[in-house]
């Protein structure tokens, strides 16, 4: 069992609390299990009914493509391994901690401790600000892994350019585009490419 439904009785206080005993803490959780790790709680949370002393649990990603042997591939890098961030009404009106929601906490399989031990340190705002942007901005956008620069030689590999050879003028990493100069009709010719359609030029 994943987990230990031990904070029923804590529940009742949350509603006569307010915004300011709702914070961030720092998770540490084995590295590999993140999101079996997020998962659990939020299920816990809903099986123990406890989850309105839950705000969000956070594990920050971002999605980065590469090129490999010609074709597109998707991966997700962790920019936090071994770390969730969790929202929690952890504490009492009298600054206690609420043991019951500790102890479902740490119970949860993968789950290794609070940062702060047996009491939990809330984060500083300006920190977990910056996590939820990157959180964000992560699953939102996504990153293009490349060896690719301004001037190098490049090989078309796809497309009615294929076979011809340029050289890169300007690159947009963030789209994954580049636009290659290659000769046409005795001209250079500017063409908008992805990365995965042109491959580095073997001197």
């Amino acid at each position: 069992m994943d987990e230990v439904c031990q904070c029923e009785d804590e529940v009742a206080a949350v509603n006569t609390l307010g915004d300011d005993a709702v914070q961030w803490y720092t998770l540490q959780v084995t590295s590999g299990l993140e999101a079996r790790v997020q998962a659990s709680l939020s299920k816990g949370a809903m099986r123990c009914g406890v989850a309105s002393l839950f705000g969000q649990i956070l594990f920050p990603i971002e999605k980065i493509s590469e090129i490999r042997n010609g074709r597109k591939c998707m991966r997700i890098k962790k920019l936090y391994p071994g770390y969730l961030f969790i929202e929690l009404n952890l504490y009492g009106e009298g600054g206690e901690l609420r043991h019951g929601l500790w102890q479902f906490i740490r119970s949860t399989s993968g789950v290794l401790g609070f940062l702060g031990g047996e009491r939990p340190l809330a984060m500083k705002q300006k920190d977990i600000d910056l996590i939820i942007h990157q959180t964000e901005i992560g699953e939102k956008s996504e990153k293009f892994k490349n060896n690719y620069s301004v001037g190098m030689l490049v090989k078309v590999t796809d497309g009615p350019f294929a076979g011809s050879e340029g050289e890169i003028s300007t690159m947009d990493e963030q789209a994954g585009n580049v636009c290659v100069l290659v000769g046409l009709f005795g001209r250079l010719t500017p063409v908008d490419l992805e990365f995965w359609q042109i491959t580095k030029k073997e001197v």
